[in-house]
């Protein structure tokens, strides 16, 4: 803890003058924090709910993935395709 390390204390009501700077960038920080969990919520949610369709499809098709045992290091030779997506 970044904080307590410079000799913050955690749990009392009132900090000193000295503190006060470190106190509100952590307490930001914090707030910052639980309204982006909030968000991410929502939009998860909000996807369950609606039944979107997810934008990017993984498909395991490459030799890496097909085969069951390791390969040594440059010995796949595979062509890779670049997509053009317009958004």
């Amino acid at each position: 803890h970044f904080l307590g390390l410079n000799g913050m204390p955690r749990r009392y009501p009132k900090f000193f003058n000295m503190n006060l700077i470190w106190n509100l960038i952590s307490s930001m920080g914090s707030m910052l924090s639980l309204f982006l969990m909030i968000i991410i919520m929502y939009k998860l949610f909000k996807m369950k709910l609606l039944k979107k369709k997810i934008l990017f499809k993984f498909i395991n098709n490459n030799k890496e993935w097909t085969y069951n045992s390791p390969f040594f290091n440059h010995s796949i030779n595979e062509n890779y395709k670049m997509l053009n997506l317009k958004f």
